[in-house]
């Protein structure tokens, strides 16, 4: 049987390292939209509603006589969002989402000629043991986003 990975999940290009992807100055106003904007919901509380749907999403039941909390899966880690949909929610970052030079970056990896910024997002985790199940965070794919399908 053949093992190799589908070529629709094959990258298009081999990843890239940006060094320096912030100024100084940036940085600091993205820190100064952290503090003072928080707080910010855990991710779990963001996706779902009780330990039910979070079950049904990881393992899809418990052991019989288990009874289900969201604390059995509770860790710090929250998020945030510098923009959604495409608008900057912050004036004072608009350079930091609409990034000249992430754009053009984009562009070349795939060879398109047009790249708009979707999202900007940070996620802010405190001390705690270890992550969990692996996952892959959705993103916007001919339609396809984190809003009208599940991730993980």
């Amino acid at each position: 049987m053949d093992k190799t990975p589908p070529s629709v999940m094959r990258p298009i290009a081999e990843p890239q390292v940006i060094e320096g992807a912030y100024s100084e100055d940036q940085h600091r106003r993205m820190l100064d939209v952290v503090r003072n904007n928080g707080p910010f919901k855990l991710i779990l509380a963001q996706h779902f509603n009780s330990a039910e749907e979070l079950i049904a999403t990881v393992s899809g039941g418990l052991p019989e006589g288990v009874e289900p909390t969201l604390d059995m899966f509770l860790s710090p880690v929250f998020r945030g969002y510098f923009s959604d949909f495409g608008v900057c929610l912050y004036p004072e970052i608009q350079d930091c989402f609409h990034n000249a030079r992430f754009i053009e970056l984009a562009r070349n990896y795939w060879n398109a000629d047009y790249a708009e910024p979707e999202s900007m997002l940070f996620n802010l985790q405190g001390p705690c043991s270890g992550g969990g199940a692996p996952h892959v965070d959705a993103t916007c794919f001919r339609g396809i986003t984190s809003e009208n399908a599940p991730s993980g």
